[in-house]
C-alpha cells in the first residue's frame, strides 16, 4: 500500500509521450465505462475494457477502508487539496501527479506535461488532447470519456452532456447546479489536470444523485 508517509514513485518515472504505453502495465480485469458511483472515500480506479457498460460486467468498485483523515499529511506535497460535496477532505493531488483519498491511499497517477492518467498499479486509464479551447478526455481504449471546455470551464460526459463546472476558485459544481466539491488552490490553467481527476481518477464525485 502506498501512501504520504512511506513515499510514493515520482510520476515523471512514468510518464510517456502522447498514446504511447510502453511505461504503463497492461490491464486487467476492470470497471465500467463511466460509472459514476458516489462513495465517502474515493477507491482505486482500473482501466475500462472494451464494450464493457456496466460494473455488474466486470466486478464491484472495492469499498476502501481505514481510518478517515479530516486533512493532508503534514509532509504532503501538495499540488490541490480536495473537499467533497459535505465540505469534508476528500484527498489531494502532489506536485508529482500522484492523488491520494482521505485515508491515505495512492487511488492513481496524472502525468501533468503529456496529460495522462494511470492508476495505482500503473496501468494506463486514458488521456487528455487540447484542440484550441475544448480538451477530449478518451480512456484505456481510446474512447471519449469526456471533455473539457476551456473557454466556459465544463466538464461533459461521453454523451456530451455536462456534468461539471469549475469556477476560479476551484468550486466544483454540477450539471444541476449542485456543489459537488472544492480544488482548493487550482486555478484556470489547472483544468486539464482537474478534469483528468474526475474523469478517470475520481469519477464518483460527479454522481449529483448519491451520497
Amino acid at each position: 500500500m502506498q501512501n504520504a508517509a512511506s513515499g510514493v514513485k515520482v510520476a515523471e518515472e512514468k510518464y510517456s509521450m502522447g498514446k504511447f504505453r510502453g511505461t504503463w502495465n497492461a490491464s486487467v480485469a476492470v470497471p465500467a465505462f463511466n460509472a459514476y458511483a458516489f462513495l465517502p472515500t474515493a477507491p482505486p480506479m482500473k482501466p475500462r475494457v472494451k464494450d464493457v457498460e456496466t460494473v455488474s460486467e466486470t466486478h464491484e468498485i472495492p469499498v476502501e477502508t481505514g481510518e478517515v483523515m479530516d486533512s493532508p499529511p503534514s509532509d504532503a506535497d501538495i499540488f490541490v487539496n480536495i473537499k467533497d460535496r459535505f465540505n469534508n477532505y476528500r484527498g489531494y493531488i502532489s506536485k508529482d501527479g500522484s492523488c491520494f483519498n482521505n485515508i491515505g491511499n495512492c487511488i492513481g497517477y496524472i502525468n501533468m506535461e503529456s496529460n495522462e492518467a494511470g492508476s495505482a498499479q500503473e496501468e494506463y486509464l486514458g488521456c487528455l488532447s487540447q484542440m484550441g479551447n475544448e480538451c477530449i478526455v478518451e480512456d484505456s481504449v481510446d474512447e471519449v470519456a469526456g471533455k473539457l471546455d476551456m473557454g466556459i470551464a465544463t466538464i461533459s460526459d461521453h454523451h456530451g452532456r455536462t456534468v461539471a463546472e469549475l469556477s476560479n476558485n476551484g468550486v466544483c459544481t454540477g450539471h444541476c447546479g449542485t456543489f459537488l466539491g472544492e480544488f482548493e488552490g487550482m486555478t484556470y490553467k489547472d483544468m486539464k489536470v482537474i478534469t483528468l481527476y474526475l474523469v478517470l481518477i475520481d469519477p464518483g464525485m460527479l454522481n449529483e444523485v448519491e451520497g
